[in-house]
């Protein structure tokens, strides 16, 4: 089962939010058959979109998209709404030809996802105007480009770390993500607790990866902290085929025309699920 955790610490001035996505990001690999680099990149951007999603509520939704013009990778998008998610990459089994396999994963990353590139965040109700924030990737490894995104955005010292665990068979074995950030009010020590307590982001995902007890990690980090909410979390499409129909008549009165003269019926995939709608000539007259 997939699950979150919020926290705050009152003494330290943090809030903490882990999330466990392992199930989810199973499920989402094997539709968009993705090679191992595809899989960490696609599941590290659902995780770090689930942790900024985390934070809000009444039906909001929040998308992040990654576009760059240099990486294997052009299109990367992940959605949370309702502890749900779904996220989709336009090129899941890109040739790797150039890569050097001894590099760090984080040089890696930088090559698969770019580095001339934007991340884009938005945020909005399902009838509202979304707000949305732009930031130039700071290096594509993905978790700072989102830390890039906090800082400039909110104005919110941030700590994100997302890790993506593969098995020897290059199955997803672990996909469990971090976010602790600084309240407000914090004070310098707060800064230095932090850092001494986490250490580096190689240390906090060696963690992360070996217990699924969040809660107890939490307390490790801030033994004070107070749980808000613990709770189950999933993938779910929010695709349809009302929403499908709606999509076909954004061709345009002509082109509908077009299609129903001609007795067509129109097919349409899901990027996101895979799910196939036929849309019938009758249906589009309606």
């Amino acid at each position: 089962m997939d699950v979150s955790s919020r926290a705050i610490s009152t003494e330290h001035n943090l809030k903490i939010t882990i999330v466990d996505l392992t199930q989810s990001l199973t499920k989402i690999v094997e539709l968009h058959q993705t090679n191992p680099l595809a899989t960490i990149v696609l599941g590290k951007i659902t995780l770090a979109n689930a942790l900024l999603g985390l934070e809000l509520k009444n039906n909001e939704i929040t998308t992040s998209t990654i576009s760059t013009n240099d990486g294997l990778i052009k299109t990367t998008i992940a959605e949370f709404q309702n502890d749900r998610v779904r996220s989709f990459i336009s090129d899941s089994n890109f040739v790797v030809t150039g890569l050097k396999p001894e590099k760090k994963l984080d040089e890696l990353l930088s090559q698969v996802v770019g580095k001339e590139g934007t991340l884009t965040v938005a945020r909005s109700t399902v009838q509202g105007e979304p707000y949305v924030s732009r930031v130039s990737l700071t290096d594509g490894s993905i978790d700072r480009d989102y830390m890039e995104y906090l800082r400039i955005s909110s104005q919110v010292n941030s700590f994100i770390s997302t890790n993506v665990e593969l098995d020897d068979d290059f199955k997803i074995k672990s996909a469990v993500g971090i976010l602790i950030q600084l309240l407000p009010n914090y004070k310098e020590e707060d800064v230095d607790y932090l850092i001494k307590t986490i250490g580096n982001t190689a240390f906090i995902n060696k963690i992360l990866v070996k217990t699924t007890n969040y809660v107890s990690l939490i307390e490790e980090i801030a033994t004070d902290a107070i749980v808000l909410e613990s709770k189950e979390l999933k993938f779910q499409c929010t695709c349809s085929r009302e929403k499908t129909i709606v999509a076909v008549k954004l061709l345009g009165v002509d082109a509908v025309d077009d299609i129903i003269k001609k007795n067509e019926t129109v097919e349409v995939i899901c990027d996101f699920c895979k799910t196939k709608y036929e849309i019938t000539p009758e249906e589009l007259k309606d």
